[in-house]
């Protein structure tokens, strides 16, 4: 796959495939996303379960939604995970994939990004950014806080995400949504009937932002403990 140059993204900038379009946040290789004023914030610490692919259980993820004002900026705190999203509305036809990825500078602040950054061909709609941070980040809506690079399939795919995605035409910060596989499905770790509370074998992994460390037979509660909220 070929990756577009700066004066290809401008024609497709031009072309409307980048609504809005600012010349400015032209790259060599790639365009500056820049972030909306709504986010979505995780209030909830349930599990989400992805070997679970019943029907009966829905996406149990809780979500408050962040409305910034003009002049406001969101303090992003250490284990806190975001969903914002970019202002830009981007179209891809079904010769075009694309890839996302943060920035440098925010990166270097502390900001991290929960790498999800692939696009299918044909896919349209706001890019929603999975957030969270290792200290404490103000977030400015209309900053840059992501790059997106162009790609050209060697041929155009036969079936488009347009016709599969279930994040097509998303606006906003969008929340995983269960689609006709059940990809995605909400447990309750207090559950016993689904989950073994195991404390005695070693960590595989360490999510602070959901406050647990996932065990090779179990789960169980880290010490992590949520800061107060504040804007500036």
């Amino acid at each position: 796959m070929a990756v577009f140059p700066d004066f290809m993204i401008t024609a497709l900038g031009e072309n409307g495939n980048i609504k809005p379009f600012n010349p400015a946040l032209v790259n060599p290789a790639s365009y500056d996303l820049t972030l909306s004023a709504n986010m979505k914030r995780v209030v909830t610490k349930k599990v989400i379960d992805p070997s679970n692919f019943s029907s009966n259980h829905p996406i149990m993820t809780e979500y408050e939604d962040i409305f910034l004002q003009k002049g406001q900026k969101y303090i992003l705190t250490p284990g806190e995970f975001i969903l914002a999203s970019s202002v830009e509305y981007v179209k891809l036809t079904n010769s075009m994939t694309a890839l996302t990825m943060l920035k440098s500078t925010p990166a270097r602040s502390g900001i991290g990004h929960m790498y999800a950054g692939y696009i299918d061909p044909g896919f349209h709609g706001n890019i929603t950014f999975e957030l969270y941070s290792l200290v404490p980040v103000a977030l400015e809506p209309g900053a840059p806080i992501c790059q997106i690079v162009f790609m050209q399939t060697v041929a155009p795919v036969s079936v488009g995400y347009d016709q599969t995605g279930r994040y097509h035409e998303q606006t906003g910060p969008t929340p995983p949504r269960l689609g006709e596989n059940n990809l995605i499905s909400g447990i309750d770790p207090r559950d016993p009937n689904v989950m073994t509370i195991d404390t005695k074998d070693t960590p595989i992994g360490l999510y602070p932002m959901y406050g647990l460390q996932i065990m090779k037979n179990g789960w169980r509660r880290s010490k992590v403990q949520s800061m107060p909220k504040k804007t500036l």
